[in-house]
């Protein structure tokens, strides 16, 4: 079957938006028009593909919201590519004995900065206050001293200042702690600012080259790809030559990167003549 092009979608910022409830609770929620259109864009033709820096049990949890299956999976910012029955295509990890140069050194120059880093297999805390209250299946709290003895592998590296500080501080923090990471280990490491948090995959490793992996795999070619998203670590899917889409909530600085503006997910999808 001939599809009509590739869709690539970032969750958190896009689809995803963070909101509290009336007890003060924060939890993300997918807008009523954009999953609509979600639904729509299923039934259209086109293959669409969630493109994130979530692990893979932070993917399956949107989709316990969106109730809807996607064709493939990109995880980790591009480290992790899995098809649609999750099987891994690809996987890129960061080696251990690096990733431990640079929490030390982070640490160092960022005291109260948080860290947490995933696998294929399990999403990992590093004795940080902030983690959850409980701990899920796949999830363990793990000192830094024992990680620091025997680093492992890591396809993400995830490093974010406390978050119950004011966001423009955290922001901050986290455009400091991305420019010392690109300074101190540069062409190590490929470092990416999401707003508050900065996530640090292999070297060649971003969400545009699995755009690419992905697009020639079903060999469409690039003017058949459609890209959305909202934050740093999309921009490289901006770069490849695929149709781009940013928000209006975007920084500056991302919007100029993007092909197209919009308010929504949804006003995309209207603009593809599909809504």
């Amino acid at each position: 079957m001939k599809h009509r092009g590739i869709i690539f979608t970032d969750l958190d910022g896009t689809l995803l938006f963070e909101t509290k409830d009336s007890l003060g609770i924060r939890k993300t929620s997918i807008r009523d028009e954009d999953l609509e259109a979600l639904h729509m864009l299923r039934e259209s033709g086109y293959l669409i593909v969630i493109a994130t820096g979530r692990d893979v049990k932070g993917i399956r949890r949107f989709l316990q919201q969106a109730y809807i299956a996607f064709d493939y999976y990109i995880g980790n910012n591009g480290a992790l590519i899995l098809n649609q029955f999750f099987q891994t295509l690809k996987c890129e990890a960061m080696d251990g004995s690096l990733l431990g140069e640079v929490i030390t050194d982070v640490r160092a120059n960022f005291p109260t900065a948080n860290f947490s880093g995933t696998n294929e297999k399990n999403l990992y805390y590093f004795e940080q206050k902030q983690r959850p209250e409980i701990i899920e299946e796949h999830e363990l709290v793990i000192p830094y001293t024992k990680y620091l003895a025997d680093p492992f592998k890591l396809t993400l590296l995830a490093i974010s200042e406390d978050d119950t500080l004011d966001k423009e501080v955290q922001i901050t923090a986290a455009i400091a702690i991305a420019e010392r990471i690109s300074n101190q280990f540069e062409s190590r490491v490929n470092v990416f600012r999401n707003q508050t948090t900065v996530d640090l995959a292999a070297v060649g490793v971003s969400k545009g080259s699995a755009v690419e992996y992905i697009a020639k795999l079903e060999d469409i070619s690039l003017d058949a790809v459609y890209v959305i998203g909202d934050s740093w670590n999309d921009v490289s899917m901006f770069e490849i030559g695929a149709t781009s889409y940013s928000f209006t909530h975007a920084e500056d600085q991302i919007q100029e990167k993007a092909s197209h503006i919009v308010e929504s997910f949804a006003e995309m999808v209207q603009k593809l003549g599909i809504l």
